[in-house]
């Protein structure tokens, strides 16, 4: 079965192997052209979630077990009283990049119009995002193209384990590192990191700093690079490290180059921005055209509910785990207790499912049907290798069925992708051929 995964941070399209009705193995789909037929280990073990004992068999209230009728009842019953208070409402999520389930919050706060949807990530890099919406007046993850850079510099950036698309990008990045007759010349590879990473341990040269070095560093390198090519300095005290070695390298590759920072620092990511637009990367090594969607979360807005949070009188948790996760965990769980109506979709126990009142547990993945927009113009589809092995139910479901929307979600996608990405096409064929195929 072709399929997606996605687990609130990094995306791969995937064929699943069915023996028996029952998924065995997954591999890479190469039909992709964001993972191109590769996947990493993540992928390959979320196979053992679908058999994981501890998975949540039915719905719970109060750590009880119970029915989908009495606690949808019970739901509807105290979000309709929420409705009619005016009480306000938190939908708190990780990223999510299907457009059909972003559609069904949407019509979810449609229904209860006090409701509000607080996207954070585990991995932040909500600097990044504001960064780029400073400098380039989008806020999104540049298209890096390593398979274009003769020079690459990573800053802290594990782009090869564990940063943003380390599929994608190990794919381009071993392209110019291959020397043969066709491609004589290999790219250069330069790692600035604190810890050792998977990306540094394959690097040409391996430049070793101190955490409390980056932004001073990367702010020389920028004053740098600006001397020499008549651009105004930034205020900074000069750096430990000699950087002139590595200026002067990214200068004699103008355009072919690659700067990359993996800090959540807006300031240290708008200083790179700046590294990377005087050397000309801007258009060539780095684009904004099919701009990377995995990472949405936006730390400002969830501090403010944080600081807010005694205003909320429900909280729905989107399948994610804030009260391990979140840097202000303590102040989750003071909210889940000092509110009547909290719940969780979560597949399996957790450190924040275990504290809610109603636990509607969702299906595994490999259960369900969904979509995923991973990248700007490139729309993939999941679909379920099994029926579901428990009671449970997707989060998309619940929502639906709360916000009094009697639709099969596997239709809602149809009708999403009817009206909103199939009229993106160049509608060669009926949308049913589109659809089917």
């Amino acid at each position: 079965y072709a399929s997606s995964f996605f687990d609130g941070d990094k995306f791969n399209s995937i064929l699943v192997k069915v023996l028996d009705g029952r998924p065995i193995k997954i591999e890479g789909n190469d039909l992709s052209s964001i993972s191109q037929g590769a996947t990493n280990s993540i992928t390959q073990a979320s196979i053992l979630s679908l058999y994981d004992d501890t998975r949540y068999r039915k719905p719970k209230i109060n750590g009880q077990d119970s029915d989908w009728g009495t606690v949808d009842q019970e739901i509807i019953d105290q979000l309709k009283k929420l409705k009619s208070e005016k009480g306000k409402i938190a939908i708190v999520s990780n990223s999510i990049i299907s457009p059909s389930s972003k559609k069904v919050i949407s019509d979810f706060k449609k229904e209860y119009p006090t409701a509000e949807h607080f996207v954070y990530d585990a991995v932040s890099i909500s600097g990044l995002l504001d960064a780029n919406k400073e400098s380039f007046g989008r806020r999104v993850i540049p298209n890096y193209k390593f398979d274009k850079a003769q020079v690459i510099v990573g800053i802290n950036a594990d782009f090869l384990g564990a940063w943003l698309s380390p599929v994608e990008y190990t794919k381009q990045y071993v392209q110019n590192r291959k020397v043969n007759e066709e491609n004589r010349k290999m790219s250069r590879h330069i790692q600035i990191e604190s810890g050792m990473s998977l990306t540094g341990s394959n690097a040409d040269e391996r430049i070793i700093i101190n955490p409390s070095e980056e932004q001073n560093l990367v702010a020389n390198l920028y004053n740098y690079i600006a001397n020499k090519v008549g651009e105004k300095e930034i205020s900074v005290s000069k750096s430990h490290h000699e950087i002139s070695k590595l200026g002067d390298e990214l200068i004699k590759n103008t355009g072919k180059s690659l700067v990359v920072c993996g800090t959540n620092n807006k300031e240290t990511q708008i200083i790179v921005n700046g590294i990377n637009q005087m050397l000309g990367n801007c258009g060539k090594t780095i684009s904004f055209n099919q701009s990377l969607l995995t990472k949405q979360g936006d730390d400002k807005q969830m501090l403010e509910f944080i600081n807010n949070m005694d205003s909320y009188k429900g909280i729905i948790f989107y399948d994610c785990n804030p009260a391990y996760d979140y840097a202000a965990s303590d102040k989750i769980e003071k909210l889940i207790k000092n509110i009547n109506l909290s719940i969780s979709l979560s597949t399996i126990p957790d450190e924040t499912s275990e504290m809610v009142k109603y636990v509607c547990p969702a299906n595994n993945y490999l259960e369900s049907w969904n979509d995923f927009n991973p990248k700007e113009g490139v729309y993939t589809l999941s679909q379920p290798c099994i029926q579901p092995i428990f009671s449970t139910r997707q989060e998309q479901e619940s929502l639906l069925k709360w916000a009094a929307i009697e639709k099969d979600y596997y239709e809602y996608i149809k009708d999403v992708w009817k009206s909103e990405i199939y009229t993106k096409t160049n509608r060669l064929c009926y949308f049913i051929n589109l659809w089917t195929k």
